[in-house]
C-alpha cells in the first residue's frame, strides 16, 4: 500500500505517522545531515623535511580550535597530498595514521594511507583522492591494516607535536601524519582535507 509523502517545515509526515525532519541550512536535503554539509576543511603545510617527523592533522578531542563536532572518530572524505623535492635524490615517504593506544611515553599508530617516494628525476607529485560518497574511517574498528608502529616514542601525552593549529599534545583517536625522511635531499610536504567527525 502506497502511503503520501509530504514535508511541512521541520517536520516529516509518512501517513499518520510524524517525525523530524533534517534539513540543510541552505534547504538543499531533507530527511538527512549530508556528509558534504558537516565536512571541515584542512590544510597543513611542513617544510625541509631532513628527519623523520610526527605531527598531528586533526585532534579528536578538541572540538574548539579544530572545527568538528563529536569526539567517536574522524571521517576523511578527500585528501590532496603534495610532495616537493630538493634534488631528485630525496627519498621517504609520507603516511597518515590513527592513534590507536597513547600513555605518557609512547603510542601505537594503525596507518590507512601512504606515499612512498624513491629516487628519480620528477621532484614534484602528488595524489588526489576523493572517497565520497563513503569515508576513510579513522578508527581501529573500522580499518584493516597491517601497516602499524608499537612504542612510538616520538608521539606521547607529554610530546609537543606540530599541527595545522600550532603544537599540540597527542592523544587517542588522533589522525597523525608520519613524514619518514631516509636519505638524500629535504623535501617539503602538502596536505590539504576535508573531513567531518562522528559519535
Amino acid at each position: 500500500m502506497l502511503r503520501n509523502l509530504f514535508i511541512r517545515g521541520s517536520e516529516f509526515f509518512s501517513g499518520t505517522d510524524t517525525y523530524t525532519a533534517k534539513v540543510t541550512s541552505d534547504g538543499e536535503l531533507a530527511v538527512t545531515s549530508t556528509e558534504r554539509e558537516r565536512n571541515n576543511g584542512l590544510h597543513y603545510q611542513n617544510l625541509a623535511i631532513g628527519a623523520t617527523e610526527y605531527s598531528v592533522i586533526v585532534d579528536l578531542s578538541d572540538t574548539t580550535n579544530f572545527p568538528h563536532t563529536s569526539t567517536g572518530r574522524i571521517d576523511i572524505s578527500w585528501l590532496k597530498a603534495e610532495i616537493e623535492k630538493a634534488s631528485s635524490t630525496a627519498v621517504g615517504e609520507v603516511e597518515l595514521g590513527v592513534i590507536t593506544r597513547i600513555d605518557g611515553t609512547d603510542a601505537d599508530i594503525d596507518y590507512l594511507w601512504g606515499l612512498k617516494f624513491l629516487k628519480g628525476t620528477t621532484i614534484q607529485f602528488g595524489e588526489i583522492i576523493n572517497y565520497a560518497p563513503s569515508q576513510l574511517k579513522f578508527a581501529a574498528s573500522k580499518y584493516i591494516t597491517n601497516v602499524s608502529e608499537s612504542n612510538v616514542a616520538a608521539v606521547n601525552t607529554g610530546a609537543s607535536l606540530d599541527s595545522p593549529f600550532g603544537n599540540i599534545s597527542p592523544g587517542l583517536g588522533d589522525v597523525v601524519v608520519k613524514q619518514t625522511w631516509v636519505s638524500g635531499t629535504a623535501y617539503d610536504f602538502d596536505l590539504e582535507m576535508m573531513y567531518h567527525s562522528e559519535v
